[in-house]
Order: structure tokens, then sequence, then C-alpha cells
């Protein structure tokens, strides 16, 4: 059986216009980059049992992943779950992941 993980990722007010013109958010679940799109939810359906989140950020043109953040989540059968994870203002600044 499995489950599922929603991740929304939003930018810090400050520096969201910024990053809405040359970057684009990095959504990481066991290693494996997911498509994700500012201020949306990514539902990704998984196993159950432990899994890595992670989220950062990436300018265009670049390969480098800023401000990212990891999260251990432990999942059960048929119990989905779903975070936010917002920046801080200045755009290194790690990801803080939170339940929603």
């Amino acid at each position: 059986m499995g489950s599922s993980i929603t991740v929304s990722i939003h930018p810090h007010w400050f520096s969201a216009w910024f990053l809405y013109l040359a970057a684009k958010p990095v959504l990481q679940i066991d290693g494996v980059e997911q498509r994700a799109q500012w201020n949306s939810a990514c539902t990704v359906a998984l196993r159950s049992g432990a899994h890595k989140v992670s989220v950062g950020l990436r300018y265009r043109g670049s390969s480098s992943l800023l401000g990212s953040s990891t999260l251990k989540v432990g999942l059960r059968d048929n119990e989905p779950k779903a975070f936010v994870a917002r920046n801080g203002w200045a755009n290194h600044t790690p990801f803080i992941i939170t339940e929603a």
C-alpha cells in the first residue's frame, strides 16, 4: 500500500518578485527531483515508510541548489502528509519546512 506527500513552496515576500523572474523552486523526494512551481502544491504518491524531502531553489541557467533544507518523513498507509516550504528573506537562506 502507499500514501502521498504534498509540498507547497513559497518565496519570502521580500524577494518573491526577484525569485519569480530568476529562479525556480526545486523539490526532491528521496533524491529524485519533482516538478514544482512557486505557490503551487506538488503531490507525489509514495510507498509507506521513511522518505527524505528536500526543498531549495535554482537560478535559471545554474546547476547549484541554494537554500536547501531536508526533512525526514515517515508515511503510513493511506495517511497522506502535507508540508509548506518557505525561504528566508535572502535567497541563500535555508527553506523552513513545516507540516501543513
